[in-house]
């Protein structure tokens, strides 16, 4: 188990004009499921994805994203 606090950012999707988007997406080179990566401290956290999936990265706050 994680011992460690995790933090989501929840934005309201009105006043969606005011919000400056992130221009920032990815596409997913290969399956990924957090429940198998080691390195993952809370996998309950990890956003699992397919090969070809588009990823939208809305905050590169964290220096480990």
């Amino acid at each position: 188990m994680a011992q460690n606090t995790i933090t989501f950012k929840l934005i309201p999707n009105e006043n969606k004009a005011l919000i400056r988007e992130s221009r920032l997406r990815l596409r997913g080179l290969f399956d990924y499921d957090p429940s198998d990566d080691k390195y993952i401290p809370c996998k309950e956290a990890g956003l699992p994805f397919k090969r070809g999936d588009i990823l939208h990265i809305v905050s590169q706050d964290d220096p480990y994203w």
